[in-house]
């Protein structure tokens, strides 16, 4: 039972966090029939604090803080630079304004808090600072960015933060009438910021629709971390004493854990709990709990003590009998375009089991973070056993079942077919003779296969105990030693049967790929071998002369020579397996070097149509193993991405990297690698916090994978410098830079000085900062180097000339710029140009040269073309900089307003996804002034 202590205790921490006519109606209900409870809240209230209203008597706090305040004052009021227009909400923790810049400098609305003067507690003020300081330190596309802040002449703290203009995300969805996979499809947003949030060691502690907007177009933001616990604090803001008193924090009842409302301490696992809540009112419509009008004993033992009704359940007890029972079922299911039976039946099963996971009263059985709470949405989404569901062999054939009912019909009819045929072999003796003789071909393969297998484990055993035997007991041979020995013994025709020895050529050679020390020689050298092997050894069978053939063709295509030859290989490949079922891992195999080898040829539409349309005949009529699942996967993500179509592109890197790492593990090379491939897609699509957050997990996994350099770790590096200097942080971006460019160059053996990728990026770097006479050193190296060691393909001759003719009109010198682009062009060096992203950028430098060169109109319309060619969120700089230029166009052609909408449109850009520090724009406002100077 409740002590009289804890009772007192959890009326005074919710009257604390409430003002005006609301502490009076709480206190009034709450202490009903109890005046002595009532005097002792009171009495408390009155001693809280060192300052403000609650010092003063009752009638005093009744006069001022039950009140309220004449909000419409505040209307034209200057704050900062802002000025307010409308009142958006008020509450204890700030009132919020809609406020616009006035300061003439550009146009810009926000949400506007501001902490009133007199009327607060020093812990709403170190809340209020508290709050301040997380949004500051949050960069997320789902969560509602910091503009600005200060104190007022008056010592009132505000800020300023992104104004959403949006709507509750359950409004939002019923409006829509958004399926349950629709809704579920929104709620991953949310668990994306969530979980943002929490990488930042910050839990929101008050998730609820009205804290999440959804705007028009469909984006997800949080909003309103007032309550935000931060688990650094000292590291967070040292300046601002940490709020510890958990027993006295505001939350919302409806919305709150079983650990909120008893006061103990939270974690992450608080904001999962309440993502469950938030997740089960979406899908249903309803809450798992009703607590309006409960006392606060009340409302503890229903959320400490009340097993949740399962989501499915709680639809049924709004279709009973009753007319509005019915009509508010019939209301929910039509918002989620379903008929109650079918959305009880859609709720039924796995969404159940996930939601209640989330709602466990203990902190430790719900998900460990909104990650994983994602991870079980997308594993349910695409027909999956989902992690929260109890392990069974039962269940997973359901679900198995579920995604393949056709394929289960056509092989239950199968297997009635073949009990048949066994029935009636007693009737056609030849008939049976035939079957047999085939069960003993199979037989015999089978044991070849098994034969091969063990061939190959007494190889491996071999081979360690060959190299050098005499050696302490405690040394093994090293990766090199073993590798060199079964490479001399797979060639050696004694050595081995064909068929032992025909696996561990193809074996080394793949090792050999990933492995510094080998040469494209020796590759060759292994590949040509097995290839031979395939063709003359007659216990080989058409997939195994297949996977030789491929395997061949794909080095070639890889290290850019003879591609003929190697589309030779391929087609010779295909015949191979003309008679192979599509599931054949192999055929996968051979489509992928063939998208590969048309890739290489410069038509990555046509590398993209091959595995696009095997990927959709292999999911239409049956499901591929999870390996090729996960490898066409990975292969689209990369192919999509080459032709600029990023959504879809992200849409199959996140389906490959979770493959990746539930079938290899979270510290395998080919999640690591998947993961790394990520880096430059988020970058693209604007999230550089994940951008970066993934490069810096993949290189730590490298270097556990990997103690040489490595072109991979070097590549992920690469990305990594990039996505720096499109947050502005530049000096890191130089650094990862040159850690990048030494492990290449070491990596293949070359002078880190003559490396060219380093000033390809250098050279980048330096004029976009506008540092155009270092980039004309990097850029004329470059250009050296080309012609030193001669191009290693066309592209590289081509752009080489064409970021040296950048760097001369970026340094005034048109004449040597345009000249350079001609030559280019003379030798078709623009048809290398094939990504819209490469084709942005030579009709972007176009445009330069002919605006330096007082060419106008030429230059009106390549940066025209080149906003209109590649134009994505997170390549901020080309963004920016491509619009300052066609404001300075448009200033010379007189259009002086069309310049300026330019610039806001670029700068709302740059705020929409950067802090306001961002290099970018002192540029824009520069820009700005050039054109009022024009004017005036």
């Amino acid at each position: 039972m409740e002590t009289h202590w804890q009772t007192l205790k959890k009326i005074f921490s919710k009257a604390i966090e409430l003002e005006g006519e609301e502490r009076e109606k709480y206190l009034e209900k709450a202490c009903k029939d109890k005046p002595e409870l009532l005097d002792e809240v009171l009495s408390l209230l009155e001693a809280h604090g060192s300052t403000g209203l609650l010092d003063q008597s009752l009638d005093h706090i009744k006069q001022t803080a039950l009140s309220g305040f004449d909000f419409q004052s505040m209307r034209g009021k200057k704050i900062g630079p802002y000025k307010i227009i409308d009142t958006l909400g008020q509450g204890g923790m700030g009132n919020v304004y809609l406020a616009e810049r006035d300061d003439k400098q550009f146009n810009k609305k926000v949400a506007l808090k501001l902490l009133p003067a007199g009327l607060t507690t020093e812990n709403q003020t170190r809340r209020f600072f508290s709050e301040r300081q997380i949004l500051a330190s949050l960069n997320h596309e789902n969560i509602a960015r910091l503009h600005d802040g200060g104190i007022t002449g008056a010592g009132q703290p505000w800020f300023a933060m992104e104004y959403i203009q949006g709507k509750p995300i359950d409004e939002y969805c019923n409006q829509n009438k958004l399926t349950v996979n629709e809704r579920l499809k929104l709620f991953l947003h949310v668990c994306n910021a969530v979980q943002y949030a929490h990488q930042k060691l910050i839990i929101h502690r008050d998730l609820k629709p009205s804290n999440i907007l959804v705007t028009d177009n469909g984006t997800v933001k949080l909003l309103d971390f007032g309550i935000a616990k931060v688990l650094n604090s000292d590291e967070m803001a040292p300046e601002i004493i940490p709020v510890t008193r958990t027993g006295l924090l505001p939350l919302t009842p409806a919305y709150a854990s079983p650990e909120q409302v008893k006061g103990e301490p939270v974690t992450t696992t608080s904001d999962i709990y309440q993502l469950g809540i938030v997740l089960y009112e979406l899908l249903t419509g309803l809450r798992p709990y009703e607590v309006t009008g409960c006392t606060p004993s009340e409302i503890e033992e229903i959320i400490c003590e009340l097993t949740p009704t399962r989501p499915s359940t709680i639809i049924t007890k709004y279709s009973g009998a009753n007319s509005k029972q019915n009509e508010t079922s019939t209301t929910i299911s039509v918002e989620r375009d379903f008929e109650p039976k079918l959305l009880r039946k859609k709720l039924k099963g796995d969404l159940d089991t996930m939601i209640l996971k989330a709602l466990r009263k203990e902190p430790d059985r719900r998900y460990d973070s909104a990650e994983q709470f994602a991870a079980d949405i997308n594993l349910y989404l695409s027909g999956r056993p989902v992690a929260a569901h109890p392990d069974s062999k039962i269940y997973h054939a359901k679900k198995f079942i579920s995604r393949h009912k056709a394929g289960v019909i056509s092989a239950s009819a199968i297997i009635i077919l073949l009990i048949g045929y066994a029935i009636t072999i007693t009737w056609h003796s030849q008939r049976t003779q035939d079957a047999l003789i085939q069960a003993q071909q199979e037989t015999v393969r089978a044991e070849q296969a098994l034969l091969r297998a063990e061939s190959l484990q007494e190889f491996l055993l071999d081979l360690f105990r060959s190299a050098e035997p005499d050696r302490p007991a405690d040394q093994l041979p090293s990766t090199e030693e073993i590798l060199a020995l079964g490479a001399e013994r797979a060639m050696d025709p004694d050595s081995s049967p064909p068929a032992e020895r025909f696996e561990m050529l193809l074996a080394i050679a793949d090792v050999y790929s990933y492995h510094s020390g080998s040469t494209q020689a020796d590759i060759d050298e292994l590949l040509e071998t097995a290839v031979e092997i395939s063709r003359n050894d007659e216990s080989l069978n058409p997939e195994d002369h297949a996977r030789a053939l491929q395997q061949m063709a794909q080095h070639m295509i890889f290290t850019n020579r003879n591609l003929d030859r190697a589309e030779e290989l391929i087609e010779e490949a295909k015949s191979k397996l003309s008679d192979s079922d599509p599931t054949n891992r192999t055929y996968t195999r051979v489509l992928i070097a063939d998208s590969y080898l048309a890739q290489f040829r410069g038509n990555p539409e046509q590398a993209l149509q091959i595995i696009k349309t095997h990927y959709d005949e292999l999911v239409q009529n049956s499901e591929p193993a999870p390996d090729v699942h996960a490898i066409l996967s990975d292969r689209l993500a990369s192919l999509f991405r080459n032709t600029g179509k990023l959504e879809e592109s992200s849409h199959f890197r996140l389906i490959a990297t979770e493959m990746f790492k539930q079938h290899h593990g979270p510290e395998s090379r080919a999640y690591t690698v998947s993961l790394a491939n990520s880096v430059g897609l988020e970058h693209d699509l604007g999230r550089l916090t994940v951008a970066e957050s993934n490069a810096r997990e993949a290189i730590s996994l490298y270097d556990r994978i990997y103690q040489e350099p490595r072109d991979y770790r070097a590549s992920v590096r690469l990305n990594l410098a990039r996505t720096l200097f499109s947050m502005g942080r530049f000096d890191e971006a130089f650094e990862e830079l040159e850690k990048s460019s030494d492990e290449w160059a070491v990596f293949l053996d070359q002078d880190p000085d003559n490396w060219l990728s380093h000033y390809i990026t250098s050279g980048y770097f330096h004029i976009r900062m506008n540092e155009n006479d270092k980039a004309l050193q990097d850029y004329t190296r470059l250009r050296e180097l080309v012609e030193e060691q001669g191009a290693r393909n066309n592209y590289i001759d081509a752009a080489s000339q064409t970021w040296l003719a950048w760097a001369y009109c970026r340094n005034g010198d048109s004449q040597s710029g345009l000249s350079l682009l001609q030559h280019m062009e003379e030798q078709d060096g623009s048809r290398f140009f094939g990504h819209p992203r490469d084709k942005a950028s030579l009709l972007e430098i176009k445009a330069v040269c002919y605006n330096q060169n007082e060419e106008i109109e030429p230059a009106f319309e390549n940066i025209t073309a080149s906003i209109e060619e590649y134009d994505v969120p997170g390549q901020l700089f080309p963004f920016v900089q491509r619009r300052i230029l066609l404001s300075e166009i448009l200033v010379t052609l007189g259009r002086h307003g069309k310049a300026s909408d330019i610039l806001t449109e670029a700068e709302q850009h740059l705020h929409e996804l950067y802090p306001s520090n961002h290099p970018l724009i002192e540029e824009i406002q520069t820009a700005r002034q050039d054109i009022i100077a024009s004017v005036n």
